[in-house]
């Protein structure tokens, strides 16, 4: 891409865009193409090293694109990501606001979005598929997800997903872990057949007045096909606090449809487990875990 003042609006044509070293966005900065089908950004020429094919600054809005390829090392290489520990995104957050619309995002080697930075991030209509790789799952880096938020360590940091296919992912689908300033909104939404949680809820709420979760109207069926651990589910809620799930419609997820579970080891003494509400789902056979846990409240889950 051309250097230009920020703020700019790039307009897209069809075809296929080679990216060969990681944009750095300015502030205000659109990238719109011309269809999803049409407009490709391909991050496979990137080095496996290098953060991703975005750094995303405040103010970015992408549309109308199809964005892939971000690379990872090989697992067991002795080739690390630098100079962070995460890279392989499609997007790597910086900057006040990240917003994508009607995007597919898919094959990045980490995830599609993703970083710690203090950004609020919202998309509509995104399409999010087979993001992961051995790498971004090894016991020190795990972060292979489609969307993964973790330890924002100032305000501003809402995440919402609205009208979106999140499907297919190596790891969980959408994934908020230490979050603490902020509200992580799934709302009306196909969360199908990733290889862990569907959404995982890690280690978030309680930690001050305005970090909640809100999970409603989706359809989360087939996820968490990789493994039977004790805390995975189509929503895995993992010694968490304040999330509401409800009017979802679950099946055939692996271990549990909603999973709550709380460990007093884990950075003790928050969270602690309160503000957990699981009501009026439709779970065609799932089950709801955890709600003997003190501060979790279930019903009408059938």
């Amino acid at each position: 891409m051309v250097s230009h003042a920020a703020g700019t609006t790039y307009c897209l044509p069809a075809g296929t865009f080679k990216v060969t070293s990681t944009i750095d966005t300015d502030a205000g900065d659109r990238v719109i193409g011309s269809g999803r089908n049409t407009t490709l950004i391909d991050g496979t020429s990137l080095a496996p090293t290098a953060p991703g094919i975005f750094i995303t600054d405040s103010g970015n809005r992408f549309a109308r694109l199809d964005i892939f390829g971000a690379p990872t090392p090989a697992a067991g290489s002795g080739v690390f990501c630098s100079p962070e520990s995460n890279c392989g995104k499609a997007f790597a957050i910086q900057g006040s606001s990240l917003t994508l619309r009607s995007v597919d995002c898919h094959n990045n080697g980490g995830s599609c979005i993703g970083g710690a930075g203090s950004s609020n991030v919202t998309v509509k209509d995104l399409n999010c598929w087979k993001n992961g790789s051995p790498y971004s799952m090894t016991p020190d880096f795990i972060y292979a997800a489609c969307i993964k938020r973790f330890s924002p360590d100032t305000t501003g940091n809402n995440t919402t997903v609205i009208d979106s296919y999140i499907h297919d992912n190596v790891w969980v689908g959408l994934w908020c872990d230490f979050c603490k300033y902020g509200v992580f909104r799934v709302e009306n939404s196909r969360i199908i057949h990733n290889g862990s949680n569907g959404i995982q809820w890690e280690m978030s709420g309680g930690w001050t007045s305005d970090d909640r979760a809100l999970v409603r109207n989706n359809v989360i069926r087939r996820n968490n096909y990789l493994e039977a651990a004790s805390f995975r589910g189509g929503v895995g809620i993992s010694t968490s606090n304040d999330i509401t799930v409800e009017g979802n419609t679950f099946g055939h997820n692996r271990a549990s449809g909603v999973n709550i579970s709380f460990t007093a080891s884990r950075n003790p003494p928050q969270p602690d487990g309160r503000g957990v509400v699981v009501n009026n789902n439709t779970m065609n056979g799932d089950a709801v875990l955890g709600c003997s846990l003190a501060g979790a409240i279930c019903s009408n889950n059938n």
